[in-house]
């Protein structure tokens, strides 16, 4: 099995003004503890309630993080930069299992987590639940803290990988340079809504965004070392 672990299920956020319907910050983190990547093609997450199926040839990088929410244009505008995927239907409050299953249903990982002790209490106030160690056993209560770290972001494992983008601002197209492989660029406007996916394969890329209004836009770029994201600004 791959090497998938569930390391922060937010399974019930509390509400805010900028934010009055909680079920639009549900979040779930997966981690690749590995040193190889991980090609997500026919992983799911199995059931009948939260659902969720990874687009064929989709990576996870080697000791990378992965996020998918329930609102992909709110989980941008809090936390500043969009999540892999949008999952339908909505956690649990009450508790719920997880189920990460590979194409055939051999169960890559599993999480039944629950709002009632000996579980941390992450239900409603702000919190959510995070595995202390993404090595150790997650299907164990006490493997999990309630956090309320502010700062959540894609993990980027730098491999000596030194990324360049040029001209910024950017009026037609902007090149992207990369020490090692760039495998995939991916161009979101702000809101975190994908426009455009490329793959590259090459160090140098350079991206045609004269199309494109002005204003802010966020730039992933994938490569072996990492998950990046640059902001850039269309005149």
């Amino acid at each position: 099995m791959p090497p998938l672990v569930i390391t922060k299920i937010m399974y019930n956020p509390n509400t805010t003004i900028d934010f009055p319907n909680s079920k639009d910050l549900e979040f779930i983190e997966i981690t690749n503890t590995g040193n190889k990547a991980v090609n997500l093609t026919g992983v799911y997450f199995t059931g009948t309630g939260f659902v969720y199926q990874f687009p064929a040839y989709s990576e996870v990088f080697p000791n990378s993080t992965i996020l998918l929410a329930s609102n992909s244009t709110a989980f941008m505008s809090k936390y500043g930069f969009p999540p892999l995927g949008q999952f339908t239907r909505n956690l649990s409050n009450s508790g719920a299992k997880l189920v990460l299953a590979d194409g055939f249903g051999n169960v890559i990982d599993s999480v039944s987590y629950s709002n009632l002790p000996p579980w941390p209490d992450a239900d409603g106030n702000g919190s959510y639940l995070q595995v202390i160690d993404p090595f150790s056993d997650n299907s164990i209560a006490s493997d999990w803290i309630a956090s309320t770290n502010i700062i959540l972001s894609v993990k980027e494992t730098d491999n000596n990988t030194k990324l360049k983008f040029y001209p910024t601002p950017v009026k037609d197209n902007v090149t992207i340079e990369s020490s090692g492989t760039i495998k995939i660029v991916g161009l979101f406007d702000f809101q975190g809504r994908l426009i455009r996916k490329i793959d590259v394969n090459s160090a140098i890329y350079k991206l045609d965004m004269s199309s494109c209004s002005q204003g802010f836009y966020l730039i992933q770029v994938i490569t072996p070392g990492g998950n990046f994201m640059q902001k850039i600004i269309k005149n």
